[in-house]
């Protein structure tokens, strides 16, 4: 019968049971109880003897705890709070068929917050990826094929020299660029030139 009474005065009841217990709004079971205990304890009349208030105060834990600790009440006055806190009329009520509406809503928009954290981290890591593979990018240009572009237009530019006959200028970028066997295929040509009579002629 208590539970009945409490259940149907929990719309038209003001109170903050979640103040009382002094706990959060999202306090899991084993908190109600742990700040029940604690309370209780602190407030109880055999502790407080020469207070006249404990016992209004032990009854407010009392109903505090028996509400937030049965999870159908707890249900109906989360229910209640939150409209009240929207702004509903006192003229709503607690019948099984809109509670269904309300907790599928609420399961509606859980869900939806769900799948748009999920698309969120999608979209983070789809940026991340997408990050890592500028880096590499870059790095492969800078690291790679940018010195091989230049080796390749100091061998083209050395092989131009050759052929003009800026022999030493020639050898020397050569060196540079490590092409020892141009260096010595050069010599080489130019010495079979010198002792080429045809050649010569």
């Amino acid at each position: 019968m208590e539970g009945s009474h409490i259940h149907n005065d929990l719309f038209r009841c003001q109170k903050d049971y979640y103040a009382v217990l002094r706990i959060s709004y999202d306090a899991s079971d084993e908190e109600i109880r742990s700040a029940y205990k604690s309370l209780a304890k602190k407030h109880h009349p055999d502790t407080n003897k020469n207070d006249p208030a404990a016992n209004q105060r032990m009854a407010e834990i009392n109903e505090a705890y028996k509400v937030l600790s049965t999870p159908s009440l707890k249900s109906d006055y989360d229910l209640h709070r939150a409209m009240r806190n929207e702004g509903a009329n006192a003229s709503y009520t607690s019948s099984p068929e809109a509670r269904a509406t309300h907790h599928a809503s609420s399961r509606q928009k859980s869900d939806i917050r769900r799948s748009k954290r999920k698309r969120t981290k999608r979209i983070v890591f789809a940026a991340a990826v997408v990050l890592v593979l500028t880096i590499a990018a870059a790095v492969i240009w800078l690291d790679v094929i940018l010195p091989r572009q230049r080796e390749a237009r100091e061998f083209e530019r050395a092989m131009q020299m050759l052929d003009t006959g800026f022999y030493e200028e020639a050898y020397q970028k050569l060196e540079e660029l490590g092409r020892q066997d141009m260096i010595e295929a050069s010599k080489r040509e130019r010495a079979a030139s010198k002792d080429d009579p045809t050649h010569a002629a």
